[in-house]
């Protein structure tokens, strides 16, 4: 009898353990994209910029949130780290979210580690943070997300077709440089052939002495004398090469953030 409480008691126990993770799982796949809880987006502007995103996480089976707060405590990055895995790490390409502290006039961009490996630290943030940055900091806060859902998907779609993550050094070609600056040069060899054959005054000297003017200068005498010399120098500020606050980063979470 003891037994059959016994596996009655562990049966319930499990179902409950279950019924959790189901409902914890749901509640992440029903994290709404974009929250405002700074009242700076109009109702259109929520609906059109969710609609856009489900969009982009149904073509990349990613997850992409935004979330404007009007204050937060701490770190805005660990703060980014922890919304992201609490709402946006269920799915498989990987998550990221941009969270805005309007108090503190911070943004900051949290990225798992199967989303960092496509948008990485080095090249897709610097490249993502200038595409929206601008209109963030001139207060077009629906223009600032839109850049920033549709160059997230841009830099997902370079990923999948290339095989490879965004590297600003592959837009370089070498070889399109070279040839530039062969036809600039040939083109402006031929505008100074047509100039000068233009002008019916100028013909070219038999010899260089021609070109002299005799007597122009005359020397009486020289002399340089050093009188001193003052060296001051200035340590230069340095900076990272994306300029992004990165203190946030760590084994699992990439991405970057600053002032706007």
């Amino acid at each position: 009898m003891n037994r059959i409480k016994r596996w009655k008691m562990s049966c319930f126990l499990a179902a409950v353990f279950v019924l959790l993770a189901c409902t914890v799982a749901l509640a992440a796949q029903k994290a709404d994209p974009v929250v405002d809880k700074a009242g700076i987006l109009k109702e259109a502007d929520v609906q059109r910029l969710s609609k856009k995103i489900q969009e982009v996480e149904t073509k990349h089976g990613v997850r992409l949130g935004i979330r404007i707060e009007k204050s937060v405590k701490g770190s805005v990055g660990k703060a980014a780290n922890h919304l992201l895995d609490e709402k946006f790490s269920n799915a498989k390409n990987g998550g990221m979210v941009l969270l805005l502290a309007m108090e503190s006039r911070d943004w900051y961009i949290s990225t798992n580690n199967e989303m960092r490996r496509r948008i990485t630290d080095d090249n897709g943030m610097p490249y993502l943070k200038d595409q929206f940055l601008g209109n963030l900091k001139e207060k077009d806060y629906a223009g600032a997300f839109e850049k920033y859902v549709d160059t997230a998907d841009v830099l997902l779609t370079y990923y999948e077709q290339q095989g490879k993550p965004y590297d600003p050094s592959d837009e370089f070609s070498f070889l399109a440089l070279l040839a530039a600056v062969v036809m600039s040069g040939i083109g402006g060899w031929m505008v100074r052939a047509g100039l000068i054959s233009s002008m019916s005054n100028v013909t070219q000297a038999t010899e260089a002495g021609t070109y002299l003017e005799r007597e122009s200068v005359r020397l009486h005498g020289n002399s340089d004398t050093f009188l001193f010399m003052n060296v001051t120098r200035t340590p230069k500020s340095k900076k990272s090469d994306s300029g992004m606050d990165t203190s946030a980063r760590d084994d699992d979470h990439g991405g970057g953030g600053g002032k706007f």
